[in-house]
């Protein structure tokens, strides 16, 4: 699996974390989408890196709601595994309501892992149905052991070729700011407000923010 990546890796002009994100589909081939997001300290996800456009959507979700399996597998550091997304409206509401549109089913996410600390989410997608006969757990295991690696590699690399979200957490991070300011509230109140708009329009939270940072948008 390792020299697989590492080829791939070299013959492709994307980053090694998508690379790895692709390869996860031919190992794991029952899995239907994978994606990696990392986590500031209040939570915000950012999606770093997946197989696919679709896979890509369906992570910003998280980043949107606030919630899900990766932030799950985030903050307890173990795995989250989910047979069954559409009875999980009591655990995270706000996700499963706005992941309905893509099927999905069966989610694993995963705790990415550097130097003892949780610094992200690996997560499988698997379109709704019966549960399949499944993905290796060991193989998964390997593929999230390997995604602290290919993270730092691209940040050595300059990372400018990660299919990631652009708006990078520094720019939710100067917003929550400028709201908290705004709106005479809390950081943290500032940050629910930008996630509530995010989910309300459908919208990328990191749009959101640069809206309100340029003044364009005005969630007092």
């Amino acid at each position: 699996m390792t020299i697989d990546l590492l080829d791939r890796a070299l013959a492709s002009h994307r980053g090694w974390t998508e690379t790895l994100c692709q390869l996860s589909l031919d190992v794991l081939p029952r899995a239907s989408g994978s994606a990696v997001s990392v986590y500031d300290d209040a939570g915000v996800a950012r999606a770093v890196a997946a197989a696919d456009d679709r896979s890509l959507e369906i992570e910003q979700v998280q980043q949107m709601t606030g919630e899900g399996p990766g932030s799950a597998a985030r903050a307890s550091g173990r795995p989250v595994f989910v047979e069954d997304l559409t009875r999980e409206s009591d655990r995270w509401p706000g996700y499963v309501d706005a992941i309905r549109p893509y099927d999905v089913g069966v989610v694993w996410s995963l705790p990415v892992v550097a130097e003892g600390t949780v610094c992200g989410s690996f997560t499988l997608y698997h379109d709704t149905g019966t549960v399949p006969e499944y993905l290796s757990w060991p193989d998964a295991v390997t593929l999230a052991g390997l995604v602290a690696a290919t993270m730092t590699i691209d940040e050595d690399l300059g990372g400018d070729d990660q299919p990631t979200d652009a708006g990078d957490l520094h720019d939710v991070e100067l917003a929550s700011g400028v709201l908290a300011v705004r709106a005479d509230v809390g950081v943290d109140d500032a940050l629910a407000l930008l996630r509530a708009y995010a989910f309300r329009t459908g919208r990328r939270i990191s749009d959101v923010a640069a809206d309100v940072s340029a003044g364009l948008v005005d969630l007092r």
